[in-house]
């Protein structure tokens, strides 16, 4: 939804809303539902639609600083329009509060700042101003107060200044600070309701400049004395809308809220809006003088008719004259347009289809009338003072048009005052009053005919009336429901005249005449009968086997609705039966019962009754039944538990067995018939007839046939024995011709077993009399079933195809199948399997699925982890290797030699290669990869390979290991020097460590070691004094080792005292000095190790008086007399020492993976003595002077002026 743009109106101007009962709904975001809380628990639902139209709405600012849109409760679909009060409201446009804050409430009811007066106030501090507005005791205006010194103001300024000082613009101030209902304080609210809010518009303006000559455009008094003068006028629009000044000299603003009520009175507004109206009729707004002298006058008349009328208003003169005629006729025509329309008559009533017209009496009551509405579906037009109503398709009785005098309906606004504060308030508007009048409409009616049977009174179609009326005629057919309906609609009290013309099919016409009145506003039914007319039927029966009469055979006669008419009919002596009074229509008979020899056939035979089928010439109905010979075929496997079948097996124990069972054998009516023949016939190519019999049910009576086995043709023939016809227990029993058949073993032998083997069998029975009548089966198949074994070897894992092998087996057969040995993948790797199948067909073709494995290895190397070491003869870097497997039929796997091999490529050289049988698989290995043809500070690249040795049983081997890739290092045996140091420190690191993970081919990984420290190279010293060198590396190794570090200096020797030369070992040039490990804190944590050293000078003592230095291993040496002081950890250099530049190096053992040294060098400046001669050519900066070689003598003897002036230097 489009967010709304929302402003508050001042909370001084609330009023309580204590009895509206209205819901409040967000109007921001773009949920497709918006649901808030009401007062109690109360939600309610808006749709899209209605948010889509919130800009029309009544908004209101919650608590929550939020906007809402009012609603209807009871209708959550209406809006409640801004621009309209709510219903039985006028100014209560108030609403329930929502989303309050109760600790942001509490902090602004608490604020208490020091504020007395105006002076105190920080306009843009909302504690200050919420302190104020809960002081009872600060002195804001009351709105008494307020409206009397505004009455004084001279102009704009001094209002706005007055209506700083009121509780509403403190509360206003707050909240454009804040935009927050909870930090208003509870005392300037009213009844504790959330603020109403209107849409915000924008003003649009346009600058009117004075004409030439004159640098004015108004000049007015207004009502409080002041004058103002306008040096030029500002033309406002509000929403497209024009807007007028409705206070003389009051500054307007550009940002307005609007309300259709409250500071105008209905006569007021009236007025105003009929002058803005007239102004739009008379041309409204032109940038020309014309124009601008229209839009003065209106802005004057709008001016006389508000609250604050100015006591003069004087017009530029170039343009008064054009203001003063214009401002004669903007009132004449906003009289004419607030004449209210009078009618000559407001209700007319007219017939259906008429128009109705309805005149304005009075003058200008037409002035821009307007139709806005039509009700009832009707069409109305204005023109001249004429109103006229067009009834045609009206839908109702009643036809109401409203109508609108003024602003046409498409541009009627109402009068809305725009406010914002203490700014001018303009307004907008039109005029326009609403008029309505009502035409009565007298509707037309309709006719129709109901036709009926007249017993079963259902509804008859097919009838036609003749409809005469108003010198017409129609013809109309009655529909399935009878009716036959005028559908032209007629006036009321309309006769029509109908007579039936054609009567429904199997009705007598009835053709007398008669009337219908038609009635107002309805549908008049008028019902009529039609009688049913009659015929005969004559039906026979006879029986096709003599060609005679079938006595006592029943029907039933059924109409075209299969409806029994007449049941139970029995044929007479001669076959015959004949029905009388049937009604006209379509029938039909069915046999009902028959006789003996001749079933019911169950046919209809249908017949028609009509005008050509009276009683003596009735319709004829034949019906010869035929007698009924019927065969049917059984075909037993009687070696199955007697379950009947039509195939056979190959088990030579197995024989077919073919039943021809007739039906019930009847006479002809009472008559014996003459004959009864069973046959037989079989496929003599590939079975033997070892039996035949004749049965009743399971009694022989093979005795009352002749059988005859014809061999050459393959036919059994049973024939009836002339002296059992004339028997009357011979009839009325189903008799059993039973053929037991084997089949012929060179049948079996020589046929083909992926064909079928079938064997054809039919049968006939013959009945005859006058003639005979014989019944034949179809051909029985009984089928020795060829069965398709079809094996599939077949890929267990991942169940593809490998081979398929197609054998033919007859039902009944046995069957072997064994594995297949050579099946290979594309590899190379030979299927194996330990399935065989066996079994016997039975009835189906079947599928074996062989499956077939092949036994894997897979071996990978998961990780390698290489150590640096030195590359020194026999030398080697320790390597670590785990290694993982996978393995499916390990059994089938123990002759599978694979091997492990490492080449450094750099040198192409094969560092490792091993063989492993599959017993000997071990998941971690150590090994050692030589350095000895290495050099240090080396990277090595490594590939590593698993490959296969021996596989003699063609099994699968896998392997991901294939020149995977990996690096080593020898020890960098870096020497540190000054010149790793940079800005005095010294940062160095090597890897220790390589680890390679196969698994998602991740780079290396690199450990490494590192060490850091401070150095100083150079210092400067005077003799006497002491040098420190205080050394802090900090070792850290991410393989979690510690280093054993030792530390020696090599002072020159002529930085060694004489006293302690003795107890340190010196070389030629310099002394070895071992530095005293005095800190080695170390920790590992997640497998990195730290330890911090510290490394000093050993401890030395001074002797008081006479400077001597001595070690803390020389403290108890004979030569000390004195008291020995702590001279710290130093390097004394000698007193006498000559001046210039030493050094001391610093040196360590070798550490670490990577054997790692110090070689560093500090630069020792002696420039200047601890005791001053006379000749010192650095007296100076040289520390001490000597006592005078005279003590007693204030100034040595003999010196010449030059040595005692340098002396008192």
């Amino acid at each position: 939804m489009k967010k709304l743009k929302l402003i508050s109106i001042a909370l001084f101007s609330l009023i309580t809303m204590s009895t509206a009962r209205q819901s409040i709904v967000s109007a921001e975001g773009t949920s497709t539902k918006a649901v808030v809380e009401e007062s109690g628990d109360k939600k309610v639902a808006i749709d899209d639609k209605v948010k889509n139209e919130a800009e029309k709405a009544t908004v209101v600012q919650g608590a929550d600083g939020l906007m809402y849109v009012v609603v209807d409760e009871n209708d959550p679909e209406k809006l409640l329009e801004a621009e309209s009060p709510l219903k039985n409201q006028q100014e209560n446009t108030g609403a329930v509060e929502v989303g309050v804050d109760e600790k942001r409430q509490e902090k602004a009811d608490k604020a208490n700042e020091k504020v007395k007066n105006f002076d105190d106030i920080d306009y843009n501090d909302i504690s200050s101003l919420q302190s104020a507005l809960n002081d009872p005791k600060f002195p804001f205006l009351s709105e008494d107060e307020l409206n009397e010194k505004l009455q004084k103001t001279k102009n704009t300024f001094e209002s706005e200044a007055l209506m700083k000082k009121t509780r509403g613009y403190f509360s206003q101030r707050i909240l454009e600070l804040s935009n927050n209902l909870n930090d208003v304080p509870k005392r300037a609210k009213v009844s504790r309701h959330a603020l109403v809010s209107n849409r915000a518009s924008q003003v649009s303006e346009t600058r009117i400049n004075p004409p030439n000559g004159y640098p004015w455009v108004i000049y007015l008094i207004r009502s409080n004395g002041y004058s103002y003068t306008e040096n030029y006028a500002i033309r406002r629009t509000i929403d497209g809308k024009e807007a007028f000044c409705l206070q003389a000299g009051v500054q307007a603003t550009n940002t307005y809220t609007g309300s259709t009520s409250g500071y105008l009175s209905n006569s007021q507004r009236e007025m105003i809006s009929s002058i803005l109206s007239a102004y739009k009729e008379l041309g409204g707004w032109a940038n020309n003088d014309a124009g601008k002298q229209r839009w003065i006058a209106t802005h004057m008349l709008v001016w006389e008719n508000s609250n604050e009328k100015p006591k003069s208003i004087t017009v530029t003169p170039n343009w008064k004259n054009g203001a003063t005629k214009w401002k004669n006729d903007l009132v004449a025509r906003a009289n004419a347009i607030r004449v209210r329309t009078k009618w000559d008559s407001t209700s007319k009533t007219v017939d259906e289809g008429d128009k109705a017209t309805l005149k304005v009496t009075n003058t200008y009551g037409d002035h821009n009338l307007h139709v806005k509405s039509v009700s009832g579906g009707g069409k109305a037009t204005i023109s001249n003072g004429t109103l006229t109503v067009d009834t045609t398709g009206a839908t109702g009785n009643k036809i109401t048009v409203d109508m609108i005098k003024g602003s046409h309906p498409s541009d009627a606004h109402p009068t809305t005052v725009w406010s914002n504060g203490s700014y001018q308030k303009l307004v907008t508007g039109s005029f326009y009053i609403s008029t309505s009048v009502t035409v009565n409409v007298k509707r037309k009616g309709t006719v129709e005919v109901l036709k009926v049977d007249s017993e079963t009174k259902k509804p008859l179609s097919g009838a036609t009336f003749r409809f005469s009326y108003s010198g017409k005629t129609k013809d109309v057919t009655t529909d399935s429901n009878g009716k036959a309906k005028l559908t032209e609609r007629l006036k009321a009290g309309t006769v029509v005249k109908v007579k039936e013309i054609k009567a429904p099919n199997g009705y007598q016409l009835d053709s007398s005449e008669f009337s219908i009145t038609v009635k107002e506003n309805q549908n008049v039914t008028t019902t009529r009968t039609n009688k049913k007319s009659t015929g005969s039927v004559e039906i026979e029966k006879i029986g096709d086997l003599d060609g005679l009469g079938l006595p006592n055979v029943v029907f039933t006669i059924y109409n075209s609705d299969n409806k029994v008419v007449k049941d139970n009919l029995k044929t007479d002596s001669n076959g015959k039966i004949k029905v009388d009074e049937l009604q006209f229509g379509k029938y039909y008979a069915v046999e009902k019962q028959g006789v003996t020899g001749y079933d019911p056939d169950g046919k209809k035979y249908n017949f028609e009754i009509s005008q050509d089928t009276p009683f003596t010439k009735p319709a004829k109905v034949k019906v010869t039944n035929i007698y009924e010979v019927s065969i049917s075929e059984k075909v037993s496997d009687m070696n199955e538990s007697q379950v009947l079948k039509n195939n056979w097996s190959a088990d030579p124990n197995d024989y077919l067995q073919y039943d021809i069972t007739t039906g019930n054998l009847k006479k002809s009516g009472e008559r014996n018939v003459q004959s009864f023949i069973i046959e037989g016939f079989y496929d003599n190519k590939n079975v033997d007839v070892s039996k035949s019999e004749v049965y009743v049910g399971s009694t022989n009576v093979t005795n009352s046939f002749d059988i005859n086995n014809d061999t050459n043709n393959g036919k059994v023939i049973a024939k009836a024995k002339t002296s059992v016809l004339t028997n009357n227990d011979f009839y009325n029993k189903s008799y059993n011709l039973r053929i037991t058949m084997k089949i012929k073993k060179s049948t079996l032998e020589n046929t083909e077993k992926q064909k079928n083997l079938t064997i054809v069998k039919n049968s006939k029975v013959t009945v005859g009399s006058k003639i005979s009548k014989s019944a034949s089966s179809n051909d029985v198949e009984t089928v020795l079933y060829s069965r398709k074994v079809t094996i599939n070897h077949i890929d267990e894992k991942d169940k593809h195809l490998l081979k398929q092998d197609i054998d033919y087996k007859y039902d009944g057969e046995t069957y072997e199948y064994k594995p297949r040995t050579d099946l290979f993948d594309k590899d190379g790797n030979n299927y194996k399997s330990d399935v065989i199948h066996k079994g016997k067909i039975d009835g189906k073709d079947i599928v074996l699925n062989t499956p077939y494995h092949i036994p894997v290895l897979s071996v990978n190397v998961d990780r390698i982890q290489i150590d640096t070491a030195r590359a020194v003869k026999n030398g080697y870097l320790p390597t670590k290797i785990e290694l993982s497997k996978k393995e499916e039929y390990e059994k089938e796997l123990e002759k599978i030699v694979f091997k492990v091999k490492i080449t450094d490529i750099d040198n192409n050289k094969v560092v490792y290669d091993e063989n492993f049988k599959y017993k000997e698989f071990n998941s971690h290995m150590s090994l050692d990869l030589p350095t000895e043809y290495l050099t240090k500070n080396k990277k090595i690249n490594y590939s590593v390979d698993i490959l296969l040795v021996d596989n003699p049983d063609k099994n699968k081997f896998e392997t991901e290991t294939k020149d995977l890739r990996t690096i080593g290092y020898t020890s960098s045996e870096k020497v540190l020097t000054n010149k790793d140091m940079t800005n005095n420190q010294v940062n160095y690191s090597a890897v220790v460590r390589t680890v390679k993970e196969r698994e998602n081919n991740n780079p290396v990984k690199e450990f490494n070691e590192s060490i850091n420290y401070k150095f100083t190279d150079s210092t400067k010293t005077k003799t006497g004094y002491g040098i420190s060198v205080d050394l802090e590396p900090t070792y850290r190794n991410e393989i979690g080792k510690q280093i054993d570090m030792k530390v020696y200096s090599y002072p020159m020797n002529e930085l060694i005292d004489s006293k302690i030369d003795e107890i340190y070992q010196s070389g030629g040039k310099e002394t070895e000095v071992k530095m005293d490990r005095l800190k080695n804190d170390g920790k590992v944590e997640s497998g990195i190790s730290t330890q911090n050293l510290s490394f000093q000078f050993p401890h030395m003592n001074i002797e008081r008086k006479t400077g001597n230095i001595y070690a803390d291993s020389q403290r108890n040496d004979e030569s000390i007399k004195y008291e020995l002081i702590d001279g710290g950890r130093k390097l004394y250099v000698p007193i006498w020492c000559d001046l210039g530049n030493y050094s001391i190096a610093i040196k360590s053992s070798n550490f670490g993976g990577n054997y790692i040294s110090l070689d560093m060098n500090q630069n020792i400046d002696v420039y200047a003595y601890m005791y001053a001669t006379i000749d010192s050519e650095t007296k100076k900066d040289d520390e001490l002077l000597l006592e005078p070689v005279y003590p007693e003598s204030t100034l040595p003897d003999g010196w010449s002026k030059n040595e005692i002036d340098w002396l008192n230097k």
